[in-house]
This record gives C-alpha cells, sequence and structure tokens, in this order.
C-alpha cells in the first residue's frame, strides 16, 4: 500500500488537509481534512509497505498498552479503508515475498497449481491430483484466514447471488455471496496469483467452499 501521489499534503491554520491536483483535480476530487492518525499514515506510507508493516510503524509510533492493542488495530485499520475509499491510498496487490508455509503441488490437466494453506482448510477433492513435480508452476495460491487489510473500489463486472467481480488496477477481487465462509478472493490480472480469504472458525462447510472458489479461478 502506498499514498496516491495525485495529492498534496498542506498545513491550514495548523490543520492537516490533502489537496487534489494533476487528474484528482480534474475529475473535481475535494480536499480532505486530516487527523492526527491519518495524517501519520500518509507521512509513512510516502513508500510501498505491507499491512504488517504498517501496524508495526504505528505501534512503535503510538505505543499503545496490550490492553489498548485489539482496539487500536481496528481504528488503524479502520482508518486506512477510509482513506482507500477515497482514492487517498493505493493498494499494489501482490503475494506476501514470504509465505512461510509448506506448498502443496497439484497437477492437473497438464498445469501445475501450487498451493499454501492449513491442512484443514484444503479440499480433499484434490488430493487424487496430487504430485511431487515442480516444473513449471502455472497458478500460485494462498489461502490466508480472515479479511484484506482493506476494501478495494473499482468496477463492477459481475454482480448476482452467487458472484461479485470487481476490476481493480491490478487485480480482480472475487466475492462469494452464496459461501458466507469465504471473505473474498484476489486475483492477479494475468491469473498466476491469488490470495482467499476464508473466515474463521473453520467448519465442515469450509472445504467444499474453498474448493469451488478454487475452481473457478483454475479454469
Amino acid at each position: 500500500m502506498k499514498r496516491n501521489e495525485n495529492y498534496l499534503l498542506k498545513t491550514l491554520a495548523g490543520v492537516p488537509y490533502l489537496l487534489p491536483f494533476g487528474q484528482m483535480q480534474a475529475d473535481r476530487k475535494r480536499g480532505v481534512q486530516l487527523n492526527t492518525a491519518s495524517a501519520f499514515l500518509w507521512e509513512i506510507l510516502g513508500e510501498e509497505r505491507t499491512e504488517e508493516e504498517i501496524l508495526s510503524a504505528c505501534i512503535q509510533h503510538y505505543a499503545p498498552s496490550q490492553e489498548e492493542l485489539p482496539l487500536f488495530k481496528k481504528d488503524i485499520l479502520q482508518c486506512l479503508n477510509e482513506m482507500s475509499g477515497r482514492g487517498i491510498l493505493m493498494d499494489r496487490w501482490a503475494l506476501p515475498a514470504s509465505i512461510g508455509k509448506p506448498a502443496r503441488l497439484y497437477s492437473i490437466a497438464g498445469l501445475t497449481l501450487r498451493l499454501y494453506g492449513s491442512p484443514e482448510i484444503i479440499p480433499p477433492q484434490l488430493d487424487a491430483f496430487q504430485s511431487e513435480c515442480e516444473g513449471d508452476i502455472c497458478q500460485t495460491i494462498l489461502l490466508r484466514p480472515g479479511a484484506p487489510l482493506v476494501r478495494q473500489n473499482g468496477n463492477l463486472l459481475i454482480r448476482n447471488q452467487d458472484l461479485i467481480v470487481i476490476d481493480t488496477p491490478d487485480h480482480y477481487v472475487i466475492a462469494f455471496p452464496s459461501m458466507p465462509e469465504l471473505s473474498e478472493l484476489h486475483l492477479s490480472k494475468d491469473g498466476k496469483e491469488a490470495i482467499l480469504y476464508y473466515l474463521l472458525p473453520v467448519t465442515p462447510m469450509h472445504p467444499t467452499s474453498v474448493f469451488h472458489a478454487l475452481r473457478l479461478v483454475f479454469l
């Protein structure tokens, strides 16, 4: 995540504001008054940072107590969501540089799928396709508990009772309204990488829902 450089930070009468220029001004975007937290986030997001790096920098700066920490993190995420929703922050999606989990390989119809995730969430329907071959990986998918750091805006491509597809600048966001076990899926534009977010606790329905989501993006 990184700040949108089409905004300038200006202090007017002691109050920080973000003022649009360039394309943002052409799109008639309005200036935004910042509070202390959002001004700090703007400053540290002059360079690309992951969600872990953002939370770590905020915790180091504000030093909340252990009792305050859960609410503190929630407030920071809410602030990031609001800033992202206004187009102030840009989220450049990618798989984490270090996943830290063993991968499972599957050979399906001549294509190799690399899958990261906890065993309890892996669909048993994939067992018959498990492979040891690490040839050309056609697609890498991470199964990740929780929800994305921010909700992405974009162009709505599909919306029905089973599927929602949103086109953002660098990836697709896919939601599955009929499968409440899943939060959403992020798919790279070339289809080679994806992150599927699922909600805890894991239930017997999770592997089945994960299978249907994976089948869609694999196809």
